[in-house]
């Protein structure tokens, strides 16, 4: 038998007689928990856990085990988890504070490692008032952002050439209009359908107003002249001819017809009827380009997203972004998801080309979805 001090710092001394003659065992652990047991208050526990775990029973079965200097190992290791098993039946009523609701979201994300754990509990320790506390909480989040980021940084990638589809040439029609029985007005060209530009002829009402043309926009506004008496006095071959004499108008269209007869008030009328000249078109691809800003300082993943389903991408520490753009031209996965998405890849320099496999505009002739959205993670 060996005779030792079975002291513990913190422990109640009713509880550790001075000297126990005893055989060699450790009962250190289980004299704390029975002095941590009976330092809890019912009052910060639920009724219905405090009757189950039922301590008044617990403890003194616990503090038996202690005191017998004939308990093994086993059994005192027994006595322990006993203990340990009733004390984690309590259901606390006293509310987390801040600084363990962040804690805990820190053990989440260091177990998981998800961006979005890591996010989460970020918002949480930032919240958090300065001090130490934060400050480690801060560091232990650094230390996952450091394992997880691979160092890789895109620019946003860009579609930089718009597929054209294949057009042949067509000649245009000129559009027209026809307003006040017999004022005639063509459009000047066919770069358009005409539609767009318009005729409004309003009456004047005052003494010796002149004739008057003016554009808004393409709107060709036309003020009929009056004589001394106020009355109307504009003939429609006047129109014609003062619309023909405006240098904005007649770029638009050209005035014909008219008569002696006087001109009535038009309300705003677009020309119609025309039809722009299609001009010949060779087919070009879509290209849309993914610049890698920066290499890797870290091996491990990348995520792709934007190319079907994210994929990820294995780089290694020291890849220079060119390395980095090869490795995820080259992807074998990527290849499978960009050639669904009708596109082929290839790495130039630091950019990540996809080109089009078939010539023309996308939602044409070309890539039947709607321009690559692509991002590295």
């Amino acid at each position: 038998k060996l005779t030792f001090e079975a002291l513990a710092n913190g422990v109640d001394q009713k509880w550790l007689p001075t000297q126990i003659s005893a055989v060699a065992t450790s009962r250190g652990p289980l004299a704390i928990a029975i002095s941590e047991a009976d330092e809890l208050e019912e009052s910060d526990y639920t009724p219905a856990s405090w009757t189950l775990a039922n301590l008044a029973a617990a403890i003194p079965a616990a503090e038996a085990v202690l005191l017998n200097s004939t308990a093994n190992q086993a059994q005192i290791n027994a006595a322990k988890s006993a203990l340990d098993l009733a004390v984690g039946k309590l259901v606390s009523t006293v509310p987390l504070t801040d600084l363990q609701i962040a804690e805990a979201a820190v053990v989440v994300a260091e177990g998981s490692g998800y961006q979005t754990d890591i996010n989460d509990a970020q918002a949480l320790v930032s919240a958090l008032p300065s001090g130490a506390a934060r400050v480690a909480l801060q560091l232990r989040l650094d230390a996952i952002i450091v394992v997880l980021d691979m160092g890789v940084r895109a620019a946003e990638g860009i579609t930089t050439t718009e597929g054209v589809d294949f057009a042949l040439a067509v000649p245009g029609v000129k559009g027209f209009v026809t307003v006040d029985t017999d004022i005639l007005l063509t459009a000047a060209n066919t770069l358009t359908d005409g539609s767009e530009i318009s005729i409004t002829i309003t009456q004047q009402s005052g003494i010796n107003d002149p004739l008057i043309v003016d554009l808004s926009g393409k709107e060709i506004q036309v003020g009929l002249a009056t004589n001394a008496l106020g009355n109307p006095k504009t003939t429609r071959a006047q129109v014609v001819s003062a619309i023909n004499a405006h240098s904005g108008a007649s770029a638009l269209v050209d005035a014909t017809g008219g008569s002696s007869t006087l001109a009535a008030p038009v309300a705003n009328t677009p020309l119609a009827g025309g039809v722009a000249t299609v001009i010949a078109a060779t087919a070009t691809k879509v290209v849309y380009e993914l610049e890698i800003t920066s290499g890797a300082h870290t091996t491990g993943n990348i995520t792709i997203n934007g190319v079907g389903a994210p994929e990820t991408v294995a780089v290694v520490s020291g890849m220079t972004p060119a390395l980095v753009a090869q490795e995820i031209a080259t992807d074998a996965g990527l290849i499978v998801k960009a050639t669904a998405a009708g596109y082929v890849m290839t790495a130039v320099g630091n950019r990540v080309v996809f080109t089009a496999l078939s010539a023309g505009a996308i939602g044409g002739t070309g890539p039947a979805g709607p321009a690559l959205v692509v991002t590295v993670q």
